[in-house]
């Protein structure tokens, strides 16, 4: 059984991930924690008027989403009576990594689901600031879906690794049960630095370790960066999901902003799959 944990500030981005998160995992038996967190700017003197004297503050300031959580909550569960799914609901008055915390360790999340911001009008907007915190300071697989993005069937997964980059197999957990879950195939991605590298006709030992129990084919590119190559490998390959570790090492902050002289981010076409890494 799978748990998955999905933050919602009720924003049609969020309702359109938590839609894409349900649907993935439609037939599987999944326990889903909705998390709502009051944030404290939201907080208004009003609410001091309207408290009731009964009530300390903190009550009353939940007390409204809380109810507003469990009205989202019943609209899906309506809709996806059919599942063998369970729902929970936790509204937290706290900021959102601090409250993904607090879950995490007191309850085994197998994977976060979150949306981005997509694109607006010509300028390129990579993730919202929350999608962005979650990504640096959370130690959990997190699965981001495009702003409007609808779910369709996975055939393939790519995932992209820098040259050489340490294959931690317990990080990699979560891909693993995704392939397996869709029996997709898996397209490994190789991306050097070096633009004069040559590529290799054989891919390393790590990637056949790791991946022996799989179907997958292995490609390698250099001399052009990391987003550009994968964006075109999404749009010339039938991929319907792409992974890559997150970590705080160079190659991770050049993927998904690129160099400091270049404004232009990553932006995801496709729901992209953030796996934790130690490094």
């Amino acid at each position: 059984m799978l748990t998955i944990l999905l933050p919602t500030d009720f924003s049609e981005n969020s309702k359109n991930a938590i839609r894409y998160a349900l649907d993935f995992f439609s037939e599987a038996t999944c326990t889903f924690y909705f998390l709502n967190v009051q944030k404290s700017s939201e907080f208004i003197m009003d609410d001091f008027y309207t408290a009731d004297p009964n009530k300390d503050i903190y009550t009353t300031l939940l007390e409204d989403n809380k109810n507003k959580l469990q009205k989202f909550v019943e609209e899906f569960e309506k809709t996806y009576s059919h599942e063998n799914f369970t729902f929970k609901q936790k509204v937290d008055y706290d900021g959102l990594t601090a409250s993904i915390k607090q879950i995490l360790e007191d309850t085994p999340i197998d994977v976060l689901v979150m949306g981005s911001n997509g694109a607006t009008g010509a300028q390129e907007v990579v993730f919202g600031s929350n999608t962005l915190q979650v990504m640096r300071e959370i130690d959990c697989p997190l699965l981001i879906v495009p702003e409007g993005y609808e779910y369709k069937p996975i055939a393939s997964v790519l995932f992209t690794l820098h040259h050489n980059e340490n294959l931690e197999l317990h990080k990699m957990s979560m891909l693993f049960s995704l392939l397996t879950f869709k029996k997709a195939k898996l397209e490994v991605l190789d991306v050097h630095d070096d633009p004069f590298f040559s590529p290799q006709t054989q891919e390393p030992e790590s990637i056949k370790k790791a991946f022996e129990d799989f179907s997958y084919h292995f490609h390698q590119v250099s001399g052009i960066t990391a987003p550009v190559a994968t964006d075109a490998f999404i749009q010339l390959f039938d991929v319907g999901m792409h992974a890559i570790f997150s970590t705080k090492e160079s190659f991770f902050e050049r993927f998904l902003f690129g160099s400091e002289n270049k404004q232009l981010g990553y932006r995801t076409r496709i729901p992209l799959l953030m796996l934790s890494h130690s490094d």
